[in-house]
């Protein structure tokens, strides 16, 4: 886990107990940044510092389901998926707006009418809820990749 230049949030994750910063609990680690590097930039040193098996990001402005991680393991185990994602939902404030048709719901990150329901192949998932090999970005001729 990187978080990006915010202290607090870093020593809240700390020490909530879920994760230490020294060691690895529940094989997950905590990273801070000392001051923003931006998304791709966290996201590179986040697979640079990897040890697992998968890789997955999770944005901070979002909520996992319940079952997210059972979900993206099962993918691994028994689909044998290189890749996966999931279905990102947006939590509306207050209502949702009208002016916004479902079909544009990826300007605001969240899947959009027309995005395949159930498990299938797809050519693009959303970058807040992907998880991937991690022996992908050897594939990738070991170049840093531009996170958008």
């Amino acid at each position: 886990m990187v978080v990006d230049g915010n202290r607090e949030l870093y020593d809240r994750i700390v020490e909530s107990g879920i994760v230490d910063a020294d060691k690895v609990k529940g094989k997950v680690k905590v990273i801070l940044n000392e001051k923003n590097l931006g998304l791709s930039e966290s996201r590179n040193k986040g697979i640079k510092e990897a040890k697992g098996d998968v890789i997955a990001f999770f944005d901070d402005d979002a909520v996992a389901d319940k079952n997210w991680i059972k979900e993206l393991v099962r993918m691994y185990e028994e689909k044998e998926a290189v890749a996966a994602g999931g279905k990102i939902l947006p939590e509306w404030v207050t209502k949702k707006p009208k002016f916004l048709p479902e079909e544009y719901y990826w300007l605001i990150g969240a899947t959009h009418k027309g995005f395949p329901e159930g498990v299938t192949e797809v050519r693009n998932t959303f970058g807040s809820n992907l998880s991937f090999k991690a022996d992908v970005p050897k594939a990738l001729a070991g170049s840093e990749v531009r996170w958008g």
